[in-house]
């Protein structure tokens, strides 16, 4: 797998839209992201790349298959509990970084505190205790 994909806001882009798991046709995602259906072609051909469980049916469009469920900023903050809302200062959200920790490490060495940093997809962390749970496909590393 291209790690480097991740790194490409229009596929990111993409993959948000699909994360339904519906289909949606290459004419509304290009309308969606404002861009022509071979431009959406071309991003799903990378998706594929990414193995993603992705299918393409005529007349239907494209679907990620059981969808996926990516971070959300908004869930997120409206989660937390009042103590935590009190001490965050910033809440990142990343597609892909080598290690969320180093991140929020390097943000502390600049005087920040109060820095959350969380990824869909780490190339060099250790997962959730050291451990690895599928990592390999953003959205199921949780």
């Amino acid at each position: 797998m291209d790690k480097a994909l991740l790194n490409d806001p229009a596929l990111v882009s993409l993959l948000a839209l699909l994360a339904d798991g519906e289909f949606h046709s290459g004419q509304e995602l290009g309308e969606r992201l404002g861009v022509s259906r071979t431009a959406i072609w071309k991003q799903v051909q990378k998706l594929i790349q990414l193995e993603l469980p992705l299918t393409s049916t005529r007349g239907q469009g494209y679907r990620l298959e059981g969808g996926l469920e990516l971070l959300d900023k908004k869930i997120i903050l409206a989660s937390l509990n009042p103590a935590a809302k009190d001490v965050l200062t910033e809440l990142e959200l990343l597609f892909l970084t080598d290690s969320t920790n180093a991140h929020a490490l390097a943000k502390a060495g600049q005087g920040q505190c109060g820095y959350v940093c969380l990824a869909e997809q780490q190339s060099a962390g250790r997962g959730r205790r050291g451990r690895w749970r599928d990592a390999d496909r953003p959205g199921r590393g949780r």
